[in-house]
């Protein structure tokens, strides 16, 4: 009888596990889904660079979609072409943006950065740059403890892509590449929910 128990058990255990894993999936799938369909990007045809995160975005996203959409208009409605440079609220504390043009820097002369409570929408408008991602490393003493450059990768970015980069992603940008001195670029900082983790 304790075997039968045991085997019970046992069966019910991986029953469960495998609808967790067929949940987790339809959710990616949603996600991805719903990601694709670009129906978050208020008309604007750049791309996200390829590292981007759409899980963290859709959840972020549909906690509170009327910051971004402000966020994505913005681009959409502007002449970033001849917006100049400066700070530019669009939402008070919650959504802002500067745009600036200024000088690339040599890779020795970068440096690595994070944010806590914003995510970075960053858009070249003019020009190219390189910009290092590395994942943020987390502890459950600190969820901000330090910087995983071992994992960084390094991106040519230009004018149709934009990079999201979330509170866990570290960035590395205005990394001069062959060929280019000044950049204009748009960062639209967006305050970021703090959400359960998944």
């Amino acid at each position: 009888m304790k075997n039968i128990i045991k085997l019970s058990t046992i069966i019910l255990a991986i029953l469960l596990l495998s609808a967790c894993s067929v949940m987790r999936k339809a959710t990616g799938n949603k996600e991805l889904q719903w990601y694709k369909s670009r129906t978050w990007a208020e008309g604007i045809p750049q791309q996200m660079f390829t590292g981007f995160n759409y899980r963290t975005f859709y959840r972020q996203y549909h906690a509170d979609s009327l910051r971004w959409k402000k966020a994505f208009r913005f681009i959409k409605e502007n002449n970033l072409q001849e917006m100049a440079p400066g700070k530019y609220p669009i939402d008070s504390n919650i959504v802002f943006a500067s745009v600036t043009a200024g000088p690339l820097r040599a890779f020795e002369q970068t440096k690595w950065e994070f944010h806590k409570d914003y995510t970075d929408i960053q858009y070249i408008i003019k020009g190219k740059e390189m910009i290092g991602v590395a994942p943020v490393t987390v502890t459950p003493a600190n969820p901000f403890a330090g910087i995983d450059t071992s994992a960084a990768k390094y991106y040519t970015a230009r004018p149709d892509t934009i990079y999201m980069l979330f509170p866990h992603d570290a960035h590395r940008p205005t990394i001069q590449v062959p060929g280019e001195t000044i950049v204009k670029k748009l960062v639209i900082k967006v305050k970021t929910l703090d959400l359960p983790l998944e």
